[in-house]
């Protein structure tokens, strides 16, 4: 019964607007606002030679309908359009677009879509199964199964970033060394006192003794997380 309905439709709008009888393999037309069915994969499309009150629905988006798979360009409202009557039968589909909202790459729909990339204009997203990398203004995203990175204009974060920053490697090596020269110092100041037979108590032990002290006079900066991180890069455990 729809069928003879929408025949009868189609008939009716034949005789208000006779134009609709020149239908041609390719016509141009714009998409019209709030008619577009991503689920659906069809539009609305005021044709050439239709009436502006009277636009053709069921326009599809993509090459076959209720199947996501391939590569989807989704039209924005009011875009001019190509659109294919496909075989002479009323079935149109959308061949070219001037402006587009979204595109999307898709692989394996019916399975859940274990390959699949989505793009608007302020936003990119790519999956193959666990691996997924996403960027929505200027903010990035890349997970490799348990683990990810996050990207801001002012930071790079490995996992949750709980391990503080990533050590700045000058700032660390001149902490070990100035450890490393006052223990050799006081190796060096103790093997000289005792290859010479001083010792503290003992005549010359009061040379000894100063450079001794002086030696342990001389305090070591304390080191802070602040001196041996870079802020801008930080790193956490793995998620299990």
């Amino acid at each position: 019964m729809a069928g003879r309905e929408k025949e009868i439709g189609r008939l009716m709008r034949d005789i208000v607007n006779p134009e609709r009888n020149r239908r041609y393999s390719i016509m141009m037309g714009k998409v019209v606002a709030g008619s577009v069915d991503e689920n659906a994969g069809t539009c609305k499309v005021v044709l050439s030679s239709d009436d502006e009150v009277a636009p053709t629905e069921n326009v599809a988006i993509n090459a076959v309908l209720e199947n996501a798979n391939g590569f989807i360009l989704y039209p924005a409202d009011g875009s001019d359009v190509w659109v294919a009557d496909l075989e002479g039968k009323e079935i149109y589909g959308i061949i070219k677009c001037s402006n587009i909202s979204k595109a999307t790459l898709l692989f394996n729909a019916a399975g859940g879509g274990d390959r699949i990339m989505l793009m608007t204009s302020n936003f990119f997203e790519a999956r193959i199964r666990n691996y997924y990398l996403h960027i929505e203004d200027g903010n990035v995203l890349l997970k490799s199964g348990g683990s990810n990175l996050t990207g801001t204009d002012h930071l790079f974060k490995f996992n949750d970033g709980s391990y503080g920053g990533v050590p700045k490697a000058g700032e660390l090596a001149s902490k070990y060394n100035a450890i490393e020269t006052r223990i050799n110092n006081m190796i060096t100041t103790l093997t000289a006192g005792i290859a010479s037979g001083a010792y503290v108590g003992a005549p010359g032990g009061a040379a000894l003794a100063a450079a001794i002290l002086a030696q342990l006079g001389a305090a070591i900066t304390p080191t802070t997380q602040v001196m041996i991180e870079n802020a801008d890069v930080k790193h956490g455990p793995h998620i299990a």
